[in-house]
């Protein structure tokens, strides 16, 4: 598949001082929607706008697959060139809810990873390449020989998150986003999607960013608590790193709002 850049100059926009901004909550599920919501930033002020009916999630077949990889890549592709197209502006960030690196091969854990976790906040460690690779191998040969028909799709997640974040490289930098660290620091309880927490996310992004239900969930896409997750990050890829903190080092960095 060929590489396309779509790194522009602003003089391609006819309007210099609209930008926009993405949120992902990368999922691996077939049967639904990415959950993306996009924020559009005019003279200062922020805006959700329509994320446009983006691919579903590319199913457990990529991982093997590699032509399945390359027609969901090309999906994605086609999505990209079809915001850019429709809202005729340019996309200065991406934030993705989902690890876009691997651990180190000489750490158990990465430095992003263990720096939330000195703070007190639940996450789960991302495994190096070669430890998620031979899991992955271990459950093909499983499902080959009908050993097992249901896998546990989260080291699956994990494995195939980092390579969609480097493919969507190409249309905007990328920041990577752990939205219940925020969640946590916010209601200072631990993480479940239930009902009466998705309302209290609710009125932290109405009463913080001033954004409301009706509109994130007419806007966005997704299941409901993933819709949220989704918004968060486009709300820390808008925002200029003087604005954010960050866990880790270097190159391996995880982003959250102040």
């Amino acid at each position: 598949m060929k590489n396309i850049s779509f790194f522009t100059n602003n003089a391609c926009y006819p309007n210099v001082w609209l930008r926009m901004y993405i949120g992902i909550d990368f999922a691996l599920t077939q049967t639904k929607a990415l959950p993306i919501a996009i924020l559009q930033k005019n003279e200062g002020v922020l805006n959700l706008v329509s994320a446009q009916n983006p691919p579903e999630g590319p199913g457990l077949k990529v991982l093997w697959d590699t032509e399945a990889k390359e027609k969901y890549f090309l999906k994605l592709e086609h999505w990209f060139q079809k915001i850019q197209n429709e809202y005729n502006q340019p996309i200065l960030q991406i934030a993705l809810d989902c690890p876009t690196m691997f651990c180190p091969k000489n750490k158990t854990i990465r430095s992003s990873e263990q720096e939330i976790l000195h703070k007190g906040i639940k996450i789960f460690k991302t495994p190096t390449q070669e430890n998620l690779e031979i899991k992955i191998e271990e459950i093909r040969q499983k499902l080959n020989a009908g050993t097992i028909k249901k896998v546990s799709g989260f080291t699956l997640w994990m494995y195939f998150a980092v390579e969609f974040a480097n493919f969507i490289q190409q249309f905007a930098p990328v920041i990577e986003v752990f939205p219940h660290w925020f969640w946590q620091n916010r209601l200072g309880i631990d993480y479940k999607k239930s009902p009466i927490q998705i309302s209290q996310k609710f009125e932290i992004l109405e009463s913080e960013f001033n954004l409301s239900r009706n509109e994130i969930n007419s806007k966005t896409t997704g299941l409901e608590a993933d819709k949220l997750d989704a918004t968060y990050c486009a709300l820390v890829a808008s925002k200029k790193e003087d604005k954010l903190q960050t866990a880790g080092e270097a190159k391996d960095l995880i982003y959250a709002l102040i």
